[in-house]
């Protein structure tokens, strides 16, 4: 593949047994931007409280217009507990 010549939304969704409250996500919620010439995008996770034992959120990636995934059904799963 190659870099996109314009900017890219990708959509992601958000899974597990984290809940929403147990966390915050950089930018707007279930997008990420992948600038022009970049093949990349990077979005923060990060943890405001902590359930009693380690819950995972799972990042996933969705389908959207202008890209194609080749990883369909690939996530990003992050452990957030005390």
């Amino acid at each position: 593949t190659t870099p996109a010549s314009s900017p890219i939304t990708v959509n992601y969704f958000v899974g597990g047994k984290a809940k929403n409250n147990f966390f915050v996500l950089s930018g707007i919620p279930g997008q990420v931007m992948v600038p022009a010439g970049a093949m990349t995008a990077n979005f923060t996770l990060t943890a405001t409280s902590g359930a009693r034992r380690p819950k995972p959120a799972t990042i996933f990636l969705s389908n959207g217009f202008g890209y194609t995934l080749y990883n369909a059904g690939r996530a990003a799963s992050v452990l957030i507990g005390r």
